[in-house]
C-alpha cells in the first residue's frame, strides 16, 4: 500500500466539509444530509452527523493508503476533543465514510483499566455502548488458540467481550506484560474463528494518533503494524 500525507484533494475535501457541517445541534437530520449529499454515504450514523458541530479545525495532513483516507481533526469550539474523519475516494472524489470522536473513557487506546474498553469494543474511536455478552464458547476458542499458537508467547489479559457475532479478548506477552495484543474473532456457522491477532502500535501506544497526526504505523487502528 503507498502511504501518502498531504493530498491535496483530500484536505480540500476535508477542508469543504468542515465549513458545511452543522453548526447547530438542533439541524434537523434531513436539513443536513440534504446540505451533505454527495459528501457523505447514505447511511452515515446520525451521532456522526452530531459531532463536533460548528465545524473542525484540521490537526494535520490526511494521511491516504490506498483508496481510504483519515485525518484527525478537533472541534472547533474544544481544541483538545479529537475526531476522525474517514473517507473514501469514489468516481465524484473522497466521500466521507465515518467520523467518529476519540473515546472519552479509554482516549483511543482501546484499553481500560486493563481489560478492553467495553464503551468503544476497543476500537479507541466512537461511543458503541452495545450490550456486550461474555461467552465461555469465546474464552475456550481463545485458549485452544494460543495452545496451538507460539509456545508461551500470550496469554489471556481479562473475558473476552463479544457482540453481535463479533469477539474481542485482550491479550498480554508472557515475556512482558506492558505489551497488549488484541485478538478478533468471528461466529462462523458453529465455531468462533479467529480473524485477527494484533500487537498495540508501539509507536502510538494503541491510541491511533502520535503527535496530533494519524499514526502511520497503524493507520490509527492502534493495533499491527
Amino acid at each position: 500500500m503507498v502511504t501518502c500525507m498531504g493530498d491535496i484533494e483530500a484536505l480540500d475535501a476535508v477542508q469543504e466539509l468542515s465549513g458545511l457541517w452543522p453548526k447547530d445541534r438542533n439541524e434537523s437530520e434531513a436539513s443536513i444530509r440534504a446540505r451533505l449529499k454527495g459528501k457523505i454515504v447514505d447511511d452515515l450514523p446520525l451521532p456522526s452527523l452530531r459531532t463536533a458541530p460548528g465545524g473542525w479545525r484540521i490537526l494535520a495532513p490526511p494521511l491516504i493508503r490506498g483508496d481510504i483516507c483519515k485525518c484527525a481533526v478537533s472541534e472547533g469550539q474544544y481544541p483538545f476533543a479529537c475526531a476522525m474523519a474517514e473517507m473514501r475516494h469514489r468516481a465524484n472524489g473522497w466521500v466521507l465514510t465515518a467520523f467518529e470522536p476519540q473515546c472519552p473513557v479509554c482516549f483511543g487506546t482501546g484499553i481500560n483499566n486493563g481489560c478492553l474498553c467495553d464503551f468503544c469494543f476497543g476500537l479507541g474511536w466512537g461511543v458503541q455502548c452495545h450490550d456486550y455478552k461474555k461467552d465461555n464458547a469465546v474464552a475456550v476458542a481463545v485458549e485452544d488458540y494460543l495452545r496451538r499458537g507460539p509456545v508461551g508467547s500470550w496469554r489471556v489479559a481479562c473475558e473476552p467481550l463479544t457482540y453481535s457475532g463479533k469477539a474481542k479478548c485482550l491479550l498480554t506477552s508472557t515475556h512482558d506484560s506492558s505489551i497488549p495484543a488484541l485478538m478478533e474473532l468471528e461466529w462462523k456457522g458453529s465455531d468462533w474463528i479467529v480473524t485477527s491477532l494484533e500487537q498495540q502500535c508501539p509507536d502510538c501506544a494503541g491510541a491511533g494518533l502520535k503527535d496530533i497526526s494519524i499514526c502511520d504505523r497503524c493507520f490509527g487502528t492502534g493495533w499491527g503494524t
